[in-house]
């Protein structure tokens, strides 16, 4: 809906301006499943020039990477990655934050399809992007619901459109993401309610 791609699009485009502050370069050190062998792999997250990360998966002796952007907040260096399994196959995906931003930190998702490294896309090839936070004006949650064959990834988002009831406009949308990286569409709901309605719930332990 309009009102909440606006919203959405304001924040990204607030932090963009804003320059990293100077800093030595920083590395986290994560594990993954990323190729459901039962074995993690291990995952690093580096702070690149130009407001860029370095995302680098080591199975066995070859290193996959890929770079990302990054637009911290304020004094804050890399954010630690999460991991998440958003279709429940045993195959663990990448969260990255790419924006912290002021109430809505912005994550893109990265996964082992087709014997490489790769981010999640729409159906139209369009990186999947997925949302947390939000304030008084607006609501921005991601989850997962479902399990095996059934999982589905969860995505919300709404902005406030009466403040003396708090009441939100918004809408719901789901994907199943297939085993070479996409994540197809299997509904969109938009609806008017409470910040505790159903259809603005969303339950990211549940991608774990």
């Amino acid at each position: 809906m309009r009102i909440v791609a606006s919203i959405l699009a304001f924040a990204a485009a607030t932090v963009a301006f804003a320059a990293s502050p100077a800093s030595a370069a920083e590395e986290i050190h994560w594990m993954a499943d990323v190729n459901g062998d039962g074995a993690p792999e291990p995952v690093v997250l580096s702070e690149l020039p130009n407001n860029t990360q370095k995302l680098t998966v080591k199975l066995g002796r070859i290193a996959y990477t890929a770079a990302m952007p990054y637009y911290p907040g304020p004094d804050a260096g890399l954010m630690p990655p999460r991991v998440v399994d958003m279709n429940d196959d045993n195959r663990q995906e990448i969260m990255v934050t790419e924006i912290v931003g002021a109430h809505t930190d912005h994550f893109s998702l990265w996964g082992f399809f087709g014997s490489t490294l790769k981010q999640v896309r729409t159906a139209d090839q369009a990186p999947l992007k997925l949302y947390e936070g939000g304030a008084v004006a607006t609501i921005a949650r991601y989850g997962c619901e479902g399990t095996g064959a059934d999982r589905q990834l969860v995505s919300v988002s709404a902005g406030i459109v009466d403040y003396d009831n708090y009441i939100y406009e918004g809408e719901r949308v789901t994907y199943r993401v297939d085993n070479s990286g996409i994540a197809h569409e299997t509904s969109r709901v938009s609806g008017t309610g409470g910040s505790n309605s159903p259809l603005f719930q969303a339950d990211p332990n549940a991608c774990k």
